[in-house]
């Protein structure tokens, strides 16, 4: 047995617990960017929603859209509190990486996977403690 992955641990358990913690991370990254897919698509639909009634020809009423686009901006809210989880979730299942002496897995050509010290980063971005934090419209 060697120290690889933690004490006592041997190379075939080591290499069980690679094998099996690569769909996690994949899946990781995954959720992180569909959250953020999600996120720009509400931004467009926004915009979509503010050009139709702008647009000349189609005589729009200027209250068509307000309702759903106060809708979609608690959603896009609610997004952001999602991504700022999966964050943390990344975060933590990046510390038990390291509990158990994996190795940094690698996605896209040359950058690792967050760290610890990149979800923090990441928190310290926000202006304000979690619970004052919410999206911020400006015009």
């Amino acid at each position: 047995m060697t120290a690889v992955g933690g004490p006592m641990t041997s190379v075939r358990t080591n290499n069980a617990r690679e094998a099996a913690a690569l769909p996690v991370g994949a899946s990781m990254n995954k959720v992180e960017e569909t959250i953020n897919t999600s996120l720009v698509e509400a931004g467009e639909l926004l915009a979509n929603i503010g050009k139709a009634r702008l647009d000349r020809a189609a005589r729009m009423p200027l209250s068509v859209g307000m309702a759903a686009s106060e809708q979609i901006i608690q959603a896009a809210g609610a997004l952001t509190a999602a991504y700022r989880h999966s964050v943390e979730a990344h975060r933590h299942l990046s510390d038990d990486k390291q509990m158990l002496g994996l190795k940094v897995v690698s996605w896209g050509d040359f950058t690792d996977t967050f760290t610890s010290l990149d979800a923090h980063r990441i928190a310290m971005d926000a202006p304000g403690e979690p619970s004052e934090q919410s999206l911020r419209v400006v015009a």
